[in-house]
């Protein structure tokens, strides 16, 4: 059964990844007292922060305003992805904001 609501998506999403709320805060440069209002209030994120929710959390806009999951989100996860969620616990265990944080992958060639 998919989640019903807006609250819902990001708390389970959220949850999923193994973010606290303070992690997510972090993130997406809000106070943890918003996005617990997000999950627990019912209040709605402004629209620039939804894009930054979206990314935090590695799923489209529309997954977090409806649910609709794209075929990109169906997908296993992409390096950047997962290195964006290492970023964002890096931050969260050094008290620093996510966007402080940079990790780069280099793949070397077969010897």
């Amino acid at each position: 059964m998919a989640t019903r609501t807006m609250a819902e998506r990001i708390k389970c999403k959220r949850e999923s990844l193994g973010l606290s709320k303070a992690d997510l805060a972090r993130a997406v440069n809000v106070t943890t007292t918003a996005v617990w209002n997000w999950e627990e209030n019912g209040s709605k994120p402004r629209k620039d922060v939804l894009q930054e929710i979206a990314k935090a959390l590695q799923v489209s806009q529309e997954y977090i305003i409806s649910g609709d999951k794209s075929d990109k989100e169906s997908l296993a996860q992409a390096p950047a992805e997962i290195i964006r969620l290492a970023e964002i616990k890096i931050a969260a265990l050094n008290g620093v904001p996510a966007d402080r944080v940079k990790l780069r992958l280099e793949i070397l060639p077969e010897k």
